[in-house]
């Protein structure tokens, strides 16, 4: 086969010239078309009209196939086409994703001494204020967190609360209900919060809570209070309790609804101590133990 050792290049004119190659005319295509170029040079091996290779399955004596070294891997074709290729995996707009290194001292949170969480161990029956004509303690003996209650249903101030200087936040949820057969017209409920002072002097309307009055029969009520106690008004050994003042028989505080929660006032952290902050970024809120608060 007669071989032609030229191949086309752009001369400055615009017009494209022969130029001298040192490579075999079967080499040409694949340098002028790129890799992707397929031979149908029947002198090389029978193909059919569609240009592919003759083979016959199972027959012994087909015709040896015949492979084409090149030693150019790429040209400018070949390489436009991979840049092309790797733009379709691009998606458009680009979207920027920011992390968020959040490092913070949880320190107050182990070692709080003012935290702690009380809860009625069972449903509790008031009595009538003709029966007992002072205020009576609700039940909060159950301890959830914190230290143990030196005396049942109250919370006491020692030396690390007094000293910590903290004011005193006071979250009490109370779910109760009035059931009785004999009064149609509703009972009536006021509570309270009751303070003892390490003499033993009781202030039984310390602070009253509000929307106390007349609730109707067989209606369950859940009242939320948040109360905050100025650690001035705080000396080591006194006691507080929640009051409660009922009108009649047949009141009840429902323990599974009911809980009285003691946090440091300076602190921003929910009911059951857990620090809570929020970090902003493109309107994204991160919140500590997924406790989302708006």
């Amino acid at each position: 086969m007669a071989q032609n050792n030229n191949i086309l290049a752009l001369a400055p004119s615009g017009i494209r010239v022969p130029v001298p190659t040192p490579y075999p005319n079967s080499v040409i295509p694949y340098i002028e078309n790129g890799l992707l170029y397929k031979t149908n040079q029947t002198e090389f091996v029978r193909r059919d009209d569609n240009g592919n290779v003759l083979l016959e399955q199972g027959n012994t004596n087909n015709q040896n196939l015949v492979i084409e070294s090149v030693s150019l891997f790429y040209n400018n074709k070949s390489v436009i086409d991979n840049i092309d290729t790797r733009f379709k995996y691009f998606k458009f707009p680009i979207e920027n994703t920011t992390e968020i290194d959040i490092n913070i001292d949880l320190d107050d949170e182990i070692n709080d001494p003012v935290f702690a969480k009380y809860a009625p161990s069972a449903d509790f029956d008031i009595e009538n204020a003709q029966d007992a004509p002072d205020i009576n303690s609700v039940l909060m003996d159950n301890v959830i967190g914190g230290d143990p209650q030196i005396i049942p249903n109250s919370y006491t101030i020692n030396e690390l609360i007094k000293n910590s200087g903290a004011d005193l936040r006071m979250r009490i949820q109370l779910e109760h209900v009035f059931n009785s057969q004999n009064n149609n017209n509703g009972g009536t409920i006021f509570f309270y919060l009751m303070k003892i002072d390490n003499n033993g002097n009781v202030d039984r309307t310390f602070k009253q809570l509000p929307d106390g009055g007349l609730y109707p029969d067989g209606q369950v009520i859940t009242k939320n209070y948040d109360v905050v106690i100025n650690n001035n008004d705080l000396n080591v050994g006194d006691r507080f309790q929640i009051g409660v003042d009922a009108g009649q028989e047949g009141h009840t505080i429902i323990s599974l609804g009911s809980f009285w929660s003691i946090t440091n006032n300076d602190l921003n952290v929910d009911i059951n101590n857990n620090l809570i902050f929020t970090v902003t970024n493109n309107e994204a809120n991160v919140v500590r133990n997924n406790n989302i608060i708006n």
